[in-house]
């Protein structure tokens, strides 16, 4: 399902089914229930529920305030963005704008909110969990990347062994229960 529209939508999925469903613009509400959903919440103040299931959650280049929440099950949620220049297409900036609240419920999960301005929560639960807030500032042949991550954020492991990763982000970070930190 896409919406073709710039409206706020509420749209669930259906139980034990594996759902795609992408919002437009609009502050969006889509629920994915059982099943291994791909929910994507467009422009706007989304939020993003994937059930039970394994579930990818997808707030990609945001500039509203995105809630993802990933539920039972190993769920991947990304909410970051990047920025680009090169010669051909001059400058690219992409990077999240939004305060995004990132949470990935019981299971092995990866938290993604690299590339972003805002200040950004990221909770993995319980489980072995992989949250990430990185940024780089590379050079390359044809043009530079900088998706550093500006925004002062908490990245909270919770139980299990976890991984959280902050390495290329300028903001005053919290890092919480995590069996390895980098920097």
């Amino acid at each position: 399902v896409t919406f073709l529209n710039n409206l706020s939508n509420n749209v669930s999925g259906f139980d034990n089914s594996n759902d795609v469903i992408n919002g437009q613009g609009g502050d969006d509400i889509i629920e994915g229930l059982s099943g291994n959903d791909l929910l994507r919440g467009g422009a706007g103040n989304n939020t993003l529920n994937g059930g039970v299931g394994e579930d990818f959650l997808d707030a990609d280049f945001p500039s509203g305030n995105n809630l993802l929440n990933g539920g039972d099950g190993n769920d991947s949620l990304t909410a970051s963005g990047s920025y680009k220049y090169s010669s051909e297409y001059g400058q690219v900036d992409d990077r999240s704008l939004g305060n995004n609240t990132l949470n990935g419920g019981v299971g092995d999960d990866s938290l993604d909110a690299s590339g972003s301005f805002g200040d950004n929560l990221l909770d993995g639960g319980d489980g072995n969990d992989s949250l990430s807030i990185s940024g780089s500032g590379t050079s390359q042949e044809y043009g530079q990347t900088n998706d550093r991550s500006d925004g002062d954020n908490t990245l909270n492991g919770g139980a299990g062994d976890d991984t959280l990763n902050a390495s290329g982000s300028s903001g005053d970070n919290l890092l919480l229960e995590a069996m390895a930190m980098i920097f």
